[in-house]
């Protein structure tokens, strides 16, 4: 992933963790596939540090979507922890048992798969093969866009 892109995906990444943050949406139940994650309430600092940034709703929530099609949990839970929560580095790499000179790296993957997937939600699907496209013995249909949707 080169770096403008990166630079997008995080941007977009933060107005995501913004948005988690505040009471704006995502119904209390932000990226996460069995709904277990509730983020905490704003409190007036965080409010007040994030308030000079407007929050762009319809992106969050393109976002949230490509985030809860993340295929591993490790990584939803890490985008959570890092920008929904805000926790240190050195605390998600204790809880995820992740190497801290490996952090970066760990979070450079997690963020080319968010970017895959924002391609997925954007509609502009690269022309690759996925490995979870479509599963007939599951009848799993893949979402519009995306390599090997109909």
């Amino acid at each position: 992933m080169q770096d403008i892109d990166v630079v997008r995906v995080k941007a977009r990444v933060w107005n995501w963790g913004r948005w988690a943050r505040s009471d704006s949406g995502c119904n209390g139940h932000c990226a996460s596939a069995e709904h277990r994650y509730v983020p905490p309430r704003p409190d007036d600092l965080a409010l007040e540090r994030h308030a000079s940034q407007p929050i762009d709703v319809a992106d969050a929530e393109r976002v949230e979507q490509a985030i809860k099609h993340i295929r591993f949990a490790l990584d939803r839970t890490f985008l959570v922890m890092l920008y929904a929560e805000g926790r240190p580095q050195q605390e998600i790499c204790r809880k995820l048992r992740i190497l801290q000179p490996l952090f970066e790296a760990f979070h450079q993957r997690v963020l080319g798969g968010v970017a895959y997937e924002l391609e997925c939600v954007d509609g502009r699907a690269l022309a690759r093969t996925r490995a979870r496209v479509y599963n007939p013995s599951h009848n799993l249909i893949p979402p519009a866009g995306c390599v090997g949707s109909r």
